[in-house]
């Protein structure tokens, strides 16, 4: 809700092209696809959806969106590139062995 909300006072004074803008949708889009992990667990499994596992999803939004920033500006040999994507895997993993 934060980060659509974000989204709807930036549009009132700027356009999709504004930098700001395309990085809240690209971190729409990534919430949206935690989301619907979310969504897709099986009734049995929900007692993992703990705030320890939204708090990671959270970590792994940011870092993919801090990503995406990066490689905006740099190749994908860069160091901190290569350190932002190992932060986004390390994230993804940590989610994976909670969901199973």
């Amino acid at each position: 809700a934060e980060v659509e909300a974000d989204l709807e006072a930036f549009l009132v004074d700027y356009t999709d092209d504004f930098p700001r803008v395309k990085e809240l949708r690209f971190a729409l889009t990534k919430i949206e696809v935690e989301s619907d992990r979310l969504k897709a667990m099986k009734p049995a499994d929900r007692d993992r959806a703990t705030s320890a596992l939204g708090k990671l999803m959270v970590r792994k939004v940011e870092s993919e969106v801090e990503l995406w920033k990066l490689q905006q500006s740099y190749a994908d040999g860069h160091p901190d590139v290569r350190r932002a994507r190992k932060r986004v895997e390390i994230f993804e993993k940590a989610i994976k062995e909670i969901l199973g």
